[in-house]
């Protein structure tokens, strides 16, 4: 709901939106919904997103949009060559921090943080969803654009308020974020661990500079996929099969997503399982 309603506050029919391939559905949709003519980059391809940007010069506004990490291949986002391009082509940055929000970064703030763009970045979307445990989106942005969502955006004019339960929850989540760094190092150690023991089963992992706690076991067909994770199931393990049209054809996987809760004894379980299962 933040994604269509910054989306479709900022941008419309005069308006560019060039948006990355593997960026997440909410955000395509909105893209599409607010009338602005979409072009989508291939994956982390910069080369074409400059290319389309010189093409469209003329526009009235340009918008860059980008998950920062990558909800299905675990990979992230160049987000200092894209801020590079759009101060060269005068456009707007738009982050979905979804799965970097207090996962990534010395304060836990995001990918943005991490590769220190943070003052680069125009408008950054987290949700309350993933890392801090409650319910909502949140959309950070200088004045301006903050005033012009509360008075344009219709999937916040037109919605309840989040009761104030939640709102203790996220700023509780914050709170912890902030005093408990030793929960980010805990997952980062998690995270190389499993993706170790993952490319080990022969498990081919999309390239990625930072090793995020998203960790793709591709099988290709969908049968394998289920296969895989039933057998992770049987053996205690929750890895849900992702297939078609979820991600693209003949690239279903089961996805795994750790936690820093998770002890050594469930990693040990997760590698033992993979000790044993179907073929890739």
């Amino acid at each position: 709901m933040a994604n269509l309603g910054v989306l479709t506050s900022l941008a419309n029919q005069d308006d560019v939106i060039f948006i990355d391939k593997l960026t997440h559905a909410s955000l395509i949709d909105a893209a599409r919904f607010c009338g602005a003519t979409v072009r989508v980059f291939p994956h982390n391809n910069t080369e074409k997103l400059e290319r389309l940007l010189e093409r469209y010069a003329d526009a009235r506004r340009r918008l860059i949009v980008t998950d920062s990490v990558f909800s299905m291949d675990g990979d992230v986002a160049d987000l200092p060559k894209l801020c590079a391009l759009a101060a060269k082509y005068d456009a707007i940055t738009v982050v979905d921090e979804a799965h970097g929000t207090g996962v990534l970064g010395e304060h836990g703030s995001g990918l943005c943080e991490l590769q220190n763009v943070t003052d680069q970045v125009d408008i950054v979307i987290s949700t309350a969803s993933k890392a801090l445990g409650s319910l909502g989106g949140i959309v950070t942005a200088q004045e301006p654009v903050i005033k012009t969502l509360i008075n344009h955006a219709r999937s916040l004019i037109y919605t309840t308020a989040p009761p104030p339960s939640q709102v203790a929850c996220i700023a509780a989540a914050l709170d912890a974020i902030t005093s408990e760094p030793q929960r980010r190092i805990r997952l980062a150690e998690l995270s190389k661990r499993v993706r170790e023991a993952v490319m080990q089963k022969g498990f081919v992992l999309p390239a990625t500079t930072v090793q995020t706690p998203i960790i793709p076991l591709i099988t290709g067909e969908s049968d394998a996929a289920i296969a895989l994770s039933t057998h992770l199931n049987q053996q205690g393990i929750h890895a849900p099969a992702i297939r078609p049209p979820t991600v693209a054809p003949n690239a279903a996987r089961v996805r795994l997503s750790l936690r820093c809760d998770l002890t050594d004894e469930h990693v040990d379980q997760l590698i033992k399982a993979f000790a044993s299962a179907p073929k890739a």
